[in-house]
């Protein structure tokens, strides 16, 4: 399926760093796929915002400055454009889905500190 092939470009290409220092391929530049291109971009807009059970969230002038500076070497300069041409609404979204995302990260973080302490095996947690 269509889904499927796209997954699997993200998947095998979001790594990839535009300066070709990435993996898994080393790819530079526009060899890398246009969803790869992106999909590198918003994870670490996301990695960066977001608290973590092992971090706290990023201020986002520093989330911002992060990716300009990277602009050219992680990252496509036209994504970083277009990533900023659309910042209020990316903003929106980040904000509208970060509660669910911080309790999904406390309830992972809750079960495997129940899987360490008592032997017991890892569990997901039901849909948030």
């Amino acid at each position: 399926s269509k889904l499927m092939q796209m997954s699997s470009t993200i998947a095998g290409s979001h790594h990839e760093k535009f300066d070709g220092s990435g993996y898994p391929k080393g790819l530079q530049g526009e060899d890398i796929p246009l969803a790869g291109r992106i999909v590198a971009l918003a994870d670490v807009f996301d990695a960066l915002a977001s608290k973590r059970v092992y971090k706290e969230a990023w201020t986002m002038e520093r989330v911002f400055d992060f990716i300009k500076n990277e602009t050219g070497r992680h990252f496509d300069p036209k994504v970083v454009q277009a990533f900023f041409d659309g910042i209020d609404e990316i903003l929106n979204i980040h904000q509208r889905y970060k509660p669910s995302a911080e309790l999904a990260d406390k309830t992972l973080s809750q079960n495997f500190n129940k899987s360490q302490d008592s032997n017991l095996k890892f569990t997901t947690p039901a849909k948030v």
